[in-house]
């Protein structure tokens, strides 16, 4: 079986002492806090497994030609959590005994509405061809301007999207 190895974290730019926002961000326990969800036909497995001494979220992927999966995070934040950006750091790496060659990862923040629903701006980067060593993605956000509106109540989707195809289809 191929598996891509994942840890993230979020936290707020510039504070003297970062907490992360995420509940269970290092996956200490298992999935909690994290929604699972297929983002194609065929639906990868989520895992958490123990990897060189820490937890890790570990996608597992399966015979088929395409295997996708999205793990996502809504965090309620505070107005005064808003008046600097926010950044996520995910350290990835794809399992070097693999037969499935990643695709694509990509991590994003997606700031919204807390009471609509309504999507209000996002940043994100994506890495495509992802290496056997550990590596980062960095996502630096500033709330944009409509999170700033006093009336406005707003919440913040932390979100990590995996897409794998077998090396010999």
């Amino acid at each position: 079986a191929g598996m891509l190895w994942c840890t993230v974290h979020v936290a707020i730019l510039g504070v003297p002492t970062p907490t992360t926002l995420l509940a269970n961000a290092g996956f200490e326990d298992g999935l909690r806090g994290w929604d699972v969800s297929c983002v194609e036909e065929r639906c990868g497995e989520v895992k958490v497994e123990a990897h060189e001494g820490s937890q890790v979220a570990a996608l597992h992927g399966s015979a088929d030609e395409w295997t996708a999966v999205q793990l996502q995070q809504r965090v309620l934040l505070q107005p005064e959590q808003l008046a600097r950006p926010l950044v996520a750091d995910a350290s990835f790496r794809a399992s070097p005994a693999s037969w499935i060659a990643p695709l694509e990862m990509r991590l994003a923040l997606s700031y919204e509405d807390a009471a609509s629903g309504s999507l209000l701006g996002s940043c994100g980067v994506t890495r495509a061809e992802l290496p056997a060593a550990w590596e980062r993605l960095h996502v630096h956000c500033t709330p944009p301007p409509a999170a700033l509106a006093p009336t406005c109540h707003v919440a913040v989707w932390v979100v990590l999207s995996f897409a794998c195809v077998r090396s010999a289809a």
